[in-house]
């Protein structure tokens, strides 16, 4: 079996060191030609700085790394190109001075390639200087890539001095692609999100955004087929490994690792990342997420005190999803854009788009990203009170179960809550979910939302929580509103649960079960 290029982003490393590759040349064909200025977004470790520098072996006419690929039979010119290719990603940038640093690196490379003596330190000048010597010299017009644009304003998400100022730096580099244009042959620029006033978009008015076009769904990621067409041999040892059969082992990658839908009515995309740790460790784990938290996102939900369960039932138009993230609207777009949210269907009356998370990797780790914000344990102790959850939960033990939750409450923080009751909820819905029970938060029935809904196999809880009241209140609205109506004809044993929380003492108070 060839060896998966697991975190390789060098085509040429690749191509020339025997490792596995799915052809995606046939996607650089069809732009190449185009002469356009491309803008693709898609998550993290989702393949686009490999797409990126295949393109660049592609522009520089490196022929014999495409022998026997699909672009191998398309094209017959190979003209080069001077390539022009901003690597932003891999990096966190915490200070103006590291954003500038970063681009005078590159700068610093091409000037000395094109015999350039800088004579400003002016980053925008310089960059105009090098692609205008780089077109005089080569005789060419020459090719700029921009892989993950916008990582320089993803670190700084929840700092709005900090984004005005990389966004001023970046405006004044990425604006030169419009002045120069005449020099220019081929742009291509990814990256997860689009923010608003950022010169690479107001600027480049032909720039095509090829994020939710049906043809180039797959242009990252991998599909069932091509699981099927390139890691048979693969799937067969990780079957073998656990000791299952090849149709089980392709359903568990289906649930840990397929599910991302970036075109409405396209097939699923597996997270190629996840996928090749799998099929190289032969483990099923949370791979995108070990490879680094979401730590500005998770701070931008808190900041805006987003009430967790909401966040994966979202019902919003396709235009939505490519909007620019901006500080005082929801953050639906970029949940979608980073990869925690993706397509999950459509409302066949509205034509309105249902989301929700693309697999059980993505939720659990997300859920993982979003408890800290509201508990201070280890990660150890955190396990620990998980396993007696599940046991009280499965055994039908509430009273068991209330009591753990009022210890484990003990443990959180709510030093900057201004909306309690929804802290508390959040707080009890990313538990349940970790445990892996259905579990929801505001469960709508016909007369109204049940605060908290727990199924399991052999039980129903229905939860209301109330602050600094009774739990007598909380089991009359059960009552008044009928939300035990919807199970009265279930099997299950049905408890009702009525909470009060305290607001003095920032815990359960008193609890009542029937």
């Amino acid at each position: 079996m060839k060896l998966l290029p697991i975190g390789h982003q060098s085509f040429r490393k690749i191509r020339t060191k025997g490792f596995h590759y799915v052809d995606k040349t046939e996607f650089v064909y069809q732009l190449a030609q185009t002469e356009l200025r491309y803008f693709l977004s898609r998550p993290r470790r989702f393949g686009k700085s490999l797409l990126i520098n295949t393109f660049k072996s592609y522009f520089e006419g490196e022929r014999q790394l495409f022998k026997g690929l699909a672009i191998d039979h398309l094209e017959t010119e190979w003209v080069k190109h001077p390539v022009l290719h901003f690597d932003m990603s891999g990096n966190y940038f915490e200070t103006r001075e590291k954003v500038e640093s970063h681009l005078d690196m590159h700068f610093r490379i091409w000037e000395e390639k094109y015999g350039i003596n800088p004579t400003t330190n002016d980053l925008s000048q310089r960059f105009s200087n090098i692609i205008l010597k780089a077109y005089e010299q080569t005789e060419r017009s020459v090719v700029v890539l921009i892989d993950e644009y916008d990582n320089p304003l993803l670190s700084v998400l929840t700092d709005e001095k900090l984004r005005e100022e990389f966004r001023n730096v970046l405006n004044g580099v990425y604006s030169v692609i419009k002045r120069m244009d005449e020099y220019i042959h081929f742009v291509f620029i990814t990256g997860i999100t689009r923010f608003e006033q950022l010169g690479i978009f107001s600027g480049l008015n032909n720039l095509m955004d090829i994020s939710f076009i049906p043809q180039y769904a797959n242009i990252c990621g991998f599909t069932e087929q091509d699981l099927r067409d390139n890691f048979d041999e693969h799937i067969h040892a990780l079957a073998k490994a656990h000791n299952i059969s090849f149709d089980k082992a392709m359903t568990a990658l289906r649930r840990m690792y397929d599910g991302y839908t970036f075109v409405p009515d396209t097939p699923g995309i597996y997270n190629p990342f996840s996928l090749l740790k799998c099929l190289t460790y032969y483990q099923f784990a949370d791979y995108w997420f070990a490879s680094g938290t979401p730590t500005s996102l998770v701070k931008a939900i808190r900041k805006q005190e987003v009430n967790v369960e909401d966040i994966q039932k979202g019902y919003v138009e396709i235009k939505t999803l490519s909007q620019p993230f901006t500080n005082e609207g929801d953050l639906t777009s970029l949940l979608y854009q980073s990869g925690y949210l993706t397509i999950k269907g459509k409302d066949a009356r509205f034509g309105n788009l249902i989301l929700g998370y693309p697999n059980e990797e993505v939720e659990k780790g997300f859920m993982d990203c979003l408890l800290p914000l509201y508990m201070t344990y280890s990660s150890k102790k955190l396990d620990s009170f998980i396993l007696q959850f599940k046991r009280h939960i499965a055994d039908g033990e509430p009273e068991e179960f209330i009591k753990l939750l009022q210890t484990f409450m003990a443990g959180i923080s709510y030093e900057v809550v201004s909306d309690k009751e929804k802290h508390y909820q959040n707080v009890i819905f990313i538990l349940f979910r970790l445990i892996h029970f259905e579990v929801e938060a505001e469960y709508r029935t016909s007369q109204g939302r049940i605060d908290i809904l727990i199924t399991t196999d052999d039980f129903v809880y229905i939860i209301e929580l109330k602050v600094d009241s009774t739990p007598e209140e909380a089991l009359q609205q059960i009552e008044d509103k009928g939300y035990a109506q919807p199970f009265a004809n279930d099997k299950r044993k049905v408890f009702k649960i009525g909470i009060n929380l305290n607001n003095a003492t920032r815990n359960i108070d008193a609890w009542k079960i029937v």
